[in-house]
């Protein structure tokens, strides 16, 4: 655009002072700069709005400050168009004094003419004066008025070389004028090229750098897709996470398939165990082996031994059938492969004791040894919950430190997603306002080539209508040349005949003196419209001081709402950052109290299966307890009494029954070992009590603490509700004031249109005026000739 201006102004200083057209030709292209001034100030205001809409929902906080440069941007922008409307202005002021100048000068040459005219006139006056004294002579007198007349005669003949001479030096001055126009419209022709050229080189560069641009977008667009598919890939790594979390989720809560507290089913079971010698281990210990295979079993399916029911074995290889009672959620199947794949290790470890290293044949050695087993299977029992129970726990612990760095990474992810989706947006944005600002240079070079063209075509126009002007001009010299020619020879014809000659001179003069009096009337008509084309400019150039002051107040009351229109910005971006802020506290505190709950949820599940498997433990104990203590009891008798005499033992014998019976045979058979293991198990029963009240407190403190977090909650979430209604009332408020000076600024608008409409009515008058400075041309110039 600078460049076509510069093409313009040299174009215009190429042009030659005496074309008549080039003030008009300015005035019009100063009108159409200035509306397309005030149609980019328009399109500005419109910008504006959009950027006020775009800003009333949530901003991202990365985004604060471009608005803020946008606005200042904009501020400069019009400041600067300002000062080049300003700049018009002087120009168009000193062009107003050029064509002020060049009317001066144009009156100036009428005045001569019309001096040139008086002489002329008043030499006609004396001929007249002369012919009628000639009238009055005498015939004597006749010889002396031929030869006056043949001097008279001499006299104009001379006076029409005199004009022939002023014809041929009109003629050379149309000439020289129609040379100057000629090259005129070379100069413009040049222009215009130059511009085409410029303009051609401006589009192919605009063109280039909408391909870049696209190049750009394109990358841009690809990094995006890049970014979404690792997006994806996280998101679907995350749901594998989470599907193997579900899985060991979903194993530990079928750790325990017991029948308790849910509905029960029961499953028959095949296994073969290897080895021919498995008769011998029957009728060794029959009663051993079957509690061995329940063991077993109930291991292998995860049940109580006492679900394990209905046991039955045939010998060989020992084919053993039995029947599980087990919770309904558990398939048939599943227990199946799970017996089939458990190694049956007690019972294995009973065969390799009894066929290798030889059976036992006394039964109470047999009985002491099948209670020791049940011993060591009972703290195997114990072990194995204990196990499972750390196990559980260290699961727990690692699920949750698992859980939170996947929650992390998704989360680091979806921050690093966000802002690579949202630095896309800004760069697609700013290209886009770039193809905007190269689209409208497109179309302001466009019109700029236009108003050439119009201007060339204008030229030309004119110069074809001067050519008419000359063609009209030269018939008109070429008749009055002979007309004279004619009256030239009436005069003679005249002289023969005197008194119709004498008439004829008479008419001639008649003639004469009516043509003096039409120039005198034409020349009044023309110096009182000089005197108000001055009234006109004088008042003209009063309205454009008066249109330039209100303009200058304008555009102060433009800047002010604009510095308003910015602070709002600025609040409403605060806001919208704190409102964002708010709403991300409060996600983030939605997210640990699920967290919260779901830990507490997990928690309360391993206890309750920790509490479970402590039952199962205990009843196993309740079972073999009693005996014990009654075992125990008789000993600490026997010990007390002594050898007390045989009365005594019989009382003890009655009072116990037939369980006396059985606790003198089994303490008898256990002796000192089974007061050990008694008491081992009666501190280990105290432990597991001990630890299952600790369980209950610390299940007391954890809902406790959950209470709490849930009233800690509610107050959170109170008070972010009440700062988000606070925020949304003050938010109300900006864009209420926001839409104030929505409306301030389309007042100004409205402002600037009428003051643009008046600048063109102005810039109309001085077109008008200029058009009318061009009309008064040289006399000379109207009489020549063209170029032959």
């Amino acid at each position: 655009m600078a460049a076509l201006r510069e093409a313009l102004a040299d174009a215009q200083q190429a042009t030659p002072a005496g074309a008549a057209a080039t003030p008009r030709d300015k005035s019009t292209a100063e009108v159409q700069a200035l509306r397309e001034q005030v149609a980019e100030q328009e399109a500005e205001m419109a910008a504006l709005r959009e950027a006020l809409a775009d800003a009333q929902p949530a901003t991202p906080a990365g985004a604060a400050a471009t608005p803020r440069d946008k606005s200042t941007a904009e501020v400069q922008a019009l400041r600067e168009q300002v000062a080049e409307q300003e700049a018009e202005m002087a120009a168009l002021r000193e062009k107003l004094e050029a064509s002020r100048a060049a009317h001066q000068s144009a009156v100036d040459e009428v005045a001569d003419a019309a001096t040139d005219h008086a002489a002329e006139a008043e030499v006609l006056r004396e001929l007249l004066d002369a012919a009628r004294d000639s009238q009055l002579c005498d015939v004597s007198e006749h010889g002396a008025a031929l030869a006056a007349w043949e001097e008279e005669r001499d006299g104009l003949m001379r006076r029409c070389g005199d004009a022939e001479g002023r014809y041929t030096a009109a003629r050379e001055e149309r000439r020289l004028e129609l040379a100057a126009s000629d090259e005129v419209t070379r100069n413009l022709r040049a222009a215009v090229a130059d511009a085409e050229g410029r303009r051609r080189a401006a589009a192919m560069d605009a063109a280039t750098a909408t391909a870049q641009q696209v190049v750009e977008l394109e990358a841009v667009r690809e990094a995006l897709r890049r970014t979404q598919m690792e997006l994806e890939e996280v998101t679907a790594a995350l749901c594998v996470t989470r599907e193997m979390v579900d899985e060991l989720r979903w194993y530990d809560a079928r750790r325990s398939y017991t029948a308790v507290g849910r509905e029960a089913r029961q499953t028959c079971v095949h296994r073969v165990l290897p080895g021919a010698e498995w008769a011998v281990v029957a009728n060794a210990c029959e009663a051993e082996l079957l509690w061995r295979l329940r063991v077993d079993c109930s291991r292998a399916c995860l049940v109580n031994v006492d679900d394990v029911r209905d046991v039955r074995v045939v010998l060989g290889s020992l084919h053993v059938d039995m029947c599980v009672e087990h919770s309904a959620d558990v398939e048939g199947d599943e227990l199946k492969d799970r017996v089939a794949e458990y190694p049956f290790l007690a019972t294995l470890s009973l065969y390799d004791r009894v066929v290798r290293g030889g059976g036992h044949t006394d039964p109470a050695l047999s009985t002491a040894a099948t209670r020791a087993e049940e011993r060591v299977l009972a703290s195997e029992t114990l072990e194995r919950v204990v196990m499972e129970l750390d196990e559980a726990h260290e699961r727990l612990a690692w699920r949750t430190s698992a859980a939170a760095v996947e929650v992390a990474c998704e989360r680091a992810c979806v921050v690093a997603a966000e802002a690579e989706v949202a630095r896309s947006r800004r760069e697609c944005t700013d290209r886009l306002e770039r193809l905007e600002e190269i689209a409208v240079l497109l179309s302001e070079a466009r019109e700029s080539e236009r108003e050439l063209r119009d201007r060339l075509f204008g030229s030309e126009e004119e110069m074809f209508s001067l050519r008419r002007r000359h063609d009209d001009d030269r018939s008109e010299w070429e008749s009055a040349e002979s007309a004279l020619r004619h009256a030239l020879n009436a005069c003679l014809a005249r002289v023969a005949a005197q008194d119709e000659a004498m008439r004829e001179q008479v008419d001639g003069v008649v003639d004469l003196q009516e043509r003096v009096e039409v120039l005198e009337a034409s020349l009044a008509v023309k110096d009182a419209a000089i005197a108000s084309a001055a009234a006109e400019a004088a008042t003209l150039s009063q309205e454009v001081e008066e249109v330039s002051t209100a303009y200058a107040g304008a555009l102060e009351r433009l800047e002010e709402c604009l510095s308003m229109l910015d602070g709002a910005r600025t609040n409403e971006l605060a806001l919208s950052q704190a409102l964002h802020e708010a709403q991300h506290r409060c996600a983030q505190l939605r997210e640990e109290s699920a967290a919260d709950a779901e830990v507490h949820r997990e928690v309360v599940t391993a206890t309750v299966a920790e509490r479970d498997g402590l039952k199962a433990g205990i009843d196993v104990l309740r079972e073999v307890l009693p005996h014990l203590l009654a075992a125990a009891g008789l000993q600490r008798r026997v010990d007390r009494r002594g050898a007390g005499g045989a009365e005594e033992e019989e009382e003890v014998v009655m009072d116990g029954g037939d369980a006396l019976h059985s606790d003198v045979d089994l303490a008898s058979s256990l002796g000192s070992e089974g007061r050990v293991a008694a008491e081992d198990l009666r501190g280990v029963l105290l432990r597991h009590l001990g630890r299952i009240d600790q369980l209950r407190r610390d299940k007391e403190s954890l809902a406790d603490e959950l209470d709490e977090s849930d009233q800690v909650r509610g107050e959170l979430l109170t008070a972010l509700e009440d700062a988000l209604s606070s925020l949304e009332a003050e938010r109300r408020l900006r864009m209420a004031a926001c839409a104030w000076q929505l409306q301030t600024c389309a007042q100004l608008t409205r402002e600037l249109t009428i003051l643009r409409h008046a600048e063109e009515d102005e810039v109309h008058n001085d077109g008008t005026e200029a058009e009318v400075t061009s009309n008064y041309d040289l006399p000379s110039v109207r009489s020549s000739s063209p170029l032959p």
